[in-house]
């Protein structure tokens, strides 16, 4: 059997997907947003509204729809936002350490001499 990736136009369809709703599903879930308003915002035919954002990224415990939004819907977060990749995460959070563990070991060398 031969399952195709399922392709996204936008976040906000696959993270509702991956958290197992259905648009009827998500739209019972919040206050006032049509399944058609859903629709509409994740085949980016709407931008959605902050809190409409906020309200998404909460069902879906998605906090990075809200970076996505900020850094490509938002005249402000377009120019100070960074955009945030989740998959590489994991990679920086291990350069991080790498790199506080090396300052340690200088500032416990230093100490000694």
């Amino acid at each position: 059997m031969n399952k195709q990736k399922k392709e996204f136009q936008t976040p906000y369809e696959e993270y509702r997907v991956k958290a197992g709703y259905t648009r009827e599903s998500a739209s019972e879930e919040l206050n006032g947003i049509s399944p058609d308003k859903i629709y509409r915002i994740e085949k980016g035919k709407q931008t959605a509204e902050p809190d409409i954002v906020l309200q998404l990224a909460d069902l879906y415990h998605a906090p990075e729809l809200c970076n996505y939004h900020c850094t490509h819907k938002c005249e402000i977060g377009q120019k100070y936002i960074p955009q945030v990749d989740v998959q590489d995460l994991p990679n920086d959070a291990s350069i991080f350490i790498g790199q506080v563990k090396h300052l340690e070991f200088d500032l416990i060398r230093n100490q000694s001499h």
